[in-house]
């Protein structure tokens, strides 16, 4: 973590939230980011991102693990700018508010859930991804779904 910084910021190396318990969520309310490695965010309930999760340096991956319920809220950003994929798993739903954005340089993006839903890997968001090389890469949620 870097000192007078909001939010979590790695220097390099990885970056891991982890809430382990039956009844253990993970809400990130402020940015995580990277300069270099992968980040990892689990939570054996629920994982909700309100803020952006970014890694901005190198090929690391972003991998989120909800045992529940995965949500990206509106607005949110999801990003990688080398070879890092990104994927979102979730033991019962994913959902991609609005305006959330899930970009890649150039790695894969892949969100699996048991329950199916309209969220996927589709859609550009311009907007988002206009600092990356690729911005046909940045995947937006063309719909939010209620489950």
């Amino acid at each position: 973590m870097v000192a007078s910084q909001s939010g979590v910021t790695g220097t390099d190396g990885q970056v891991e939230l982890d809430a382990d318990g039956a009844a253990s969520s993970i809400a990130v309310d402020d940015e995580v980011t990277t300069t270099g490695g992968a980040i990892n965010i689990l939570a054996d309930d629920d994982v909700t991102i309100s803020a952006d999760v970014s890694v901005t340096g190198g090929n690391g991956a972003i991998d989120l693990d909800a045992g529940t319920d995965l949500l990206i809220d509106n607005d949110a950003t999801v990003s990688t700018v080398g070879t890092g994929a990104i994927t979102g798993d979730a033991g019962r739903s994913i959902d991609l508010d609005g305006n959330a954005a899930t970009c890649t340089g150039a790695g894969a993006c892949a969100y699996t859930a048991a329950l199916p839903g309209p969220e996927a890997c589709a859609g550009t968001h311009a907007a988002a991804c206009a600092a990356f090389a690729d911005a046909a890469s940045c995947l937006a949620a063309t719909a939010s779904s209620e489950r």
